[in-house]
């Protein structure tokens, strides 16, 4: 997984161990479809939505794609859910 060019920067490091825990929970979520993260062909972001909760925080849900695999990961709730398609999501 790369860092979008974020290096060694502490905010690019807090970013990546975010996505890497989305990946694994998504690779855990439980899905008739795998969902490879971790040794996938091809992988990415492809959603980024905010949620602010109150004036000093705000909530950010990702949306990953894996092998055409679509996945949405709440990292507050700690909780993926798949879907091979738009359609099929949530």
């Amino acid at each position: 997984m790369e860092d979008g060019g974020a290096g060694a920067h502490p905010e690019g490091i807090r970013r990546g161990l975010r996505l890497q825990r989305g990946g694994d929970a998504c690779e855990q979520a439980k899905s008739s479809t795998p969902f490879k993260w971790n040794g996938g062909k091809s992988t990415s972001v492809i959603g980024l939505n905010s949620v602010k909760l109150d004036k000093y925080t705000v909530s950010a849900n990702y949306t990953l794609v894996a092998d055409s695999v679509y996945c949405d990961y709440d990292p507050i709730k700690r909780k993926a859910g798949i879907g091979s398609s738009f359609l099929e999501r949530e």
